[in-house]
């Protein structure tokens, strides 16, 4: 048995195994899956759960109805609920709040990342830290990271329900923890994250290509041509894909040193 159980209900089960790999991979976690609302709520009326991530727009009963069934039911009341959603609007995320839920992570975010959010949200990094085993600053940053990332996504265009989007977001996220070192994006950073992402780099290239093409053609010009400069004009026109991921690259390091 793991340090730490944790429940997944969504009803993609290709999804739910890729996330359980991972977890297991950890060595601290024990899994179990779900696949609807009502199949959760009767592992939780026999079963302890530290932390569950739950889809919240599962087919039948939803993740906010499966939430509310717990909360009437007093099910899970020691569990942290983490909300899985394609759908990231301001009220989305308030509804999730409102249900009690512990944290919102918007889809699609690779299994990599999912299992390093729980790992911080269950404190397993900070008590490592005070067993007296040294982790890297940055790392105690990660939260910080992936909101202004997100944040810059957002400013020049490109919302999450692209399908470019959590390449281009883990491609800066990789070239982040690896700043300062000389690195190649058509060698190391599609490779990279076709790994993490369970994809190809070809596939990797063409989307981030595609969600860059579209912001350009839909999204804020001004804001665009305020934080990419001279990559911006009337005969160049939007940025290649290694200057969008290099220039925003360098803008979120700036930001995370000198804030």
């Amino acid at each position: 048995m793991g340090e730490y159980n944790l429940l997944i209900v969504d009803d993609n089960l290709r999804l739910c195994n890729a996330i359980a790999e991972r977890f297991l991979q950890e060595g601290r976690f024990s899994v179990d899956i779900c696949s609807s609302g009502t199949e959760a709520l009767d592992f939780l009326k026999k079963n302890e759960a530290d932390v569950a991530l739950v889809d919240m727009l599962m087919p039948g009963m939803d993740g906010a109805e499966f939430m509310m069934q717990c909360r009437e039911q007093k099910l899970g009341e020691n569990t942290k609920f983490i909300a899985l959603s394609s759908l990231t609007s301001e009220e989305v995320v308030k509804l999730t709040q409102s249900l009690g839920m512990a944290y919102f992570i918007a889809m699609p975010t690779p299994p990599e990342k999912i299992c390093r959010t729980v790992v911080r949200l269950l404190g397993i990094l900070q008590q490592d830290s005070a067993n007296g085993q040294q982790k890297k600053p940055e790392k105690r940053r990660d939260f910080d990271q992936e909101r202004i990332i997100s944040n810059y996504l957002h400013i020049i265009g490109i919302s999450p329900h692209v399908s470019g989007y959590a390449f281009l977001k883990a491609a800066i996220e990789y070239c982040v923890e690896n700043y300062g070192r000389r690195i190649c994006v058509t060698t190391e950073v599609y490779p990279e994250v076709a790994r993490v992402c369970n994809s190809t780099p070809k596939r990797v290239e063409r989307n981030i290509r595609t969600a860059i093409d579209r912001a350009w053609f839909r999204g804020d010009i001004e804001m665009q041509h305020k934080l990419f400069g001279y990559t911006v004009n009337d005969n160049k026109g939007r940025p290649t894909n290694k200057e969008c991921i290099a220039m925003l690259t360098d803008r979120i390091v700036m930001r995370q040193k000198y804030r």
